[in-house]
């Protein structure tokens, strides 16, 4: 596999250590890694599912790059994409996807078998092998892109610490399926090493509204609310269940909406509103049963000297 740099390497082992230290069972494999994997890796599907999905996507858009082709030999970017372009065709037949899936065959029984042998829940190795590099420069190593995409498995990246004021991470990947597995592994190793900060260079590309926040953290507490019980009036209801759907509607269609932040508080009030009608009219349905219970036991208590006094 590719040559990991010097001070990446001593950051990952730093940060495996720290999961030995709280309770982690760390081995190292150093044998796991084929020559015939790396052709495995340059000569799947993926290559065209990516050139296949961005020529689609680029149809509906403007700009002078207008196909894959176009961008891959386009500057600016920085790592090359080259490799993606021989497999680059509008078309790709089922005895095509057949053949590429075949050829893993191997290299995932291999992956399988390491997990076994091991008795492994996660795979874990640097994101980049290489040091960041200025915007231009093409050279970054990376194993990622070699396992996770090629076999058709879950992987989470996560901050391990920084060098020379840039964040450097670690891959996790696991078995199919095993997403919560790598969850867990992430939470817990946040909970002991929670010190990325986003670095000055690189500030919020958008700042979400005061009024937006606003909005999600209301809904947040209040979305489960939908016990209609006690309500004396329909129209109460009806309007509860329309700002729900105006609710929705809002944070599914965000990215077009204008006005974000006006729209957000008009809804923020509106919800505010029906819940406080809500609260009142199960209060007046409460305080109507209540009467009713009172004045029945009322009239219970005075019907019965009546029902006596007819007696005698």
């Amino acid at each position: 596999m590719i040559k990991t740099n010097k001070e990446i390497e001593t950051l990952f082992y730093k940060t495996a250590e720290a999961l030995k230290e709280n309770g982690a069972d760390v081995i190292e494999i150093n044998d796991f890694w084929k020559g015939s994997y790396t052709d495995i890796s340059n000569n799947t599907v993926a290559g065209w599912t990516m050139c296949y999905a961005f020529n689609n996507y680029i149809k509906g858009t403007t700009g002078t790059i207008r196909s894959f082709n176009k961008l891959a030999s386009s500057s600016g970017h920085i790592y090359s994409l080259w490799g993606y372009v021989s497999d680059c065709t509008d078309k790709i037949s089922s005895e095509t996807f057949k053949k590429y899936d075949s050829k893993k065959e191997p290299y995932k029984n291999a992956f399988n078998k390491l997990f076994k042998d091991n008795e492994l829940d996660a795979i874990m190795y640097p994101t980049i092998n290489s040091k960041l590099t200025k915007i231009g420069n093409t050279s970054i190593d990376s194993n990622a892109s070699n396992i996770a995409p090629v076999l058709g498995v879950p992987s989470i990246t996560i901050p391990m610490g920084e060098i020379d004021g840039l964040y450097y991470g670690f891959d996790l990947v696991g078995l199919e399926n095993s997403e919560q597995t790598l969850y867990d592994i992430a939470i817990s190793y946040n909970e002991i090493n929670n010190t990325y900060k986003l670095p000055k260079e690189v500030p919020n590309l958008y700042e979400i509204p005061k009024n937006v926040d606003k909005l999600v953290e209301y809904y947040l507490e209040n979305k489960d609310y939908t016990n209609y019980k006690n309500i004396s009036r329909n129209g109460i209801i009806k309007e509860h269940k329309q700002i729900i759907n105006s609710i929705k509607d809002y944070f599914k269609n965000y990215s077009s909406i204008e006005n974000k932040s006006e729209r957000a508080s008009k809804l923020l009030k509106q919800y505010k509103n029906i819940n406080r009608k809500i609260k009142i009219d199960k209060h007046l349905y409460l305080l109507k049963t209540i009467l009713s219970f009172i004045f029945g036991f009322i009239l219970l208590i005075l019907l019965i000297p009546i029902k006596r006094i007819k007696r005698d």
